[in-house]
């Protein structure tokens, strides 16, 4: 019995730790800016080589 306890006391810690992991994932994924390009930003000027 006393192996279960410990073992769902390992898996809440694991939880825990998950949990964590993930509100600091949405933290920097939300306050990390998206670049976006048109278009017509993609066009290339010719060059002479």
């Amino acid at each position: 019995m006393s192996g279960l306890l410990i073992e769902k006391n390992e898996i809440e810690k694991i939880q825990n730790e998950f949990k964590i992991l993930a509100e600091k994932t949405i933290a920097v994924t939300s306050t990390q800016k998206t670049n976006t390009v048109k278009k017509e930003e993609l066009v290339l000027e010719e060059c002479e080589l």
